[in-house]
């Protein structure tokens, strides 16, 4: 009687497993499929005519609209283009002064009057909204030298140690920002809604829900950020309004909560923002590559 071998039975247990995380990968660009009598529709397949309304706060958890500053608003907001626009964000005291500063987005419905308080527009059923720190606490590099560049390159150049004063967080600013909303016009059954967009779709009647809206964290990178300055009194911050599609979503969405986890296991924001470097812009060079690596995982 012929029995497999070791190597024949671990070979098919290790290709079961790249099948099923290739499965996996492309499930998420699948979306579900809705046969009940009521389903669950996009809000966009009404064709709503939408605004896009920005607003700053130093404080972490909203409380009141009160607290906000509305910095620009784009109306009307074409969702199924990407636009880019530059946002001038004033830069209050309390920020200059070593603090924070938060980006809220609102996407509402055009007010039917041009007298209306932006404010009432936030309170509005079909408000989606989202936010994001623009600031973050990072220590300032070295100042160094380049001495290849330096004029002066045959005189005695040293770098001083930095100071325990230098080596403290401080406020950084970001200089760019991409808003992603889905733009899909999907239908979804009520009783089985993937686990990954649960938290994210918000039902505001029995058959409609609002796309979800976020800052994609995986195009904010260190590089971005730049030491404030105590006189600056305000920034330009591009910011890039994007359609983004389920698949896209679910995969950001996951890729996000295993950088949560890797937060949990003491990953500093340094080796987060190399691993992102993976996942930004993904070309033709990234596939060929996983081919590569799949094919020679089966060769072993």
């Amino acid at each position: 009687m012929w029995w497999p071998s070791k190597t024949l039975i671990f070979s098919g247990i290790f290709l079961a497993y790249i099948f099923h995380s290739i499965y996996s990968i492309v499930d998420l660009f699948i979306p579900p499929t809705c046969n009940d009598p009521v389903c669950l529709n996009s809000f966009l397949s009404m064709k709503p005519k939408l605004q896009l309304l920005l607003c700053t706060t130093t404080v972490q958890k909203l409380e009141y609209y009160t607290q906000l500053e509305l910095i620009s608003t784009w109306s009307p907001l074409d969702y199924n283009e990407v636009t880019v626009k530059n946002v001038t964000v004033p830069i209050p005291p309390s920020t200059r002064r070593n603090g924070t500063l938060y980006l809220h987005a609102f996407v509402t419905e055009v007010p039917r009057t041009t007298t209306a308080d932006w404010k009432q527009t936030l309170q509005q059923q079909s408000t989606m909204s989202t936010s994001v720190p623009l600031s973050l606490y990072l220590v300032p590099e070295a100042q160094t030298f380049n001495l290849l560049n330096d004029e002066k390159s045959n005189k005695d150049t040293t770098v001083k140690p930095m100071k325990d004063e230098s080596r403290k967080p401080v406020t950084h600013l970001t200089k760019n920002l991409r808003l992603t909303m889905l733009t899909d016009l999907l239908a979804f059954p009520r009783k089985e809604l993937p686990q990954d967009l649960f938290h994210l779709l918000r039902i505001i009647r029995s058959d409609t829900y609002l796309p979800p809206l976020r800052f994609d964290a995986f195009s904010s990178r260190l590089k971005d950020f730049y030491r404030l300055n105590k006189t600056e009194r305000e920034i330009t911050l591009e910011l890039e309004f994007s359609p983004e599609s389920i698949g896209k979503l679910r995969l950001g969405v996951q890729l996000e909560g295993a950088m949560e986890s890797m937060k949990v296991f003491g990953f500093s924001a340094k080796d987060l923002d190399e691993v992102k470097t993976i996942f930004v812009g993904i070309n033709m060079q990234y596939i060929l590559l996983g081919l590569t690596m799949f094919v020679a995982s089966v060769h072993v």
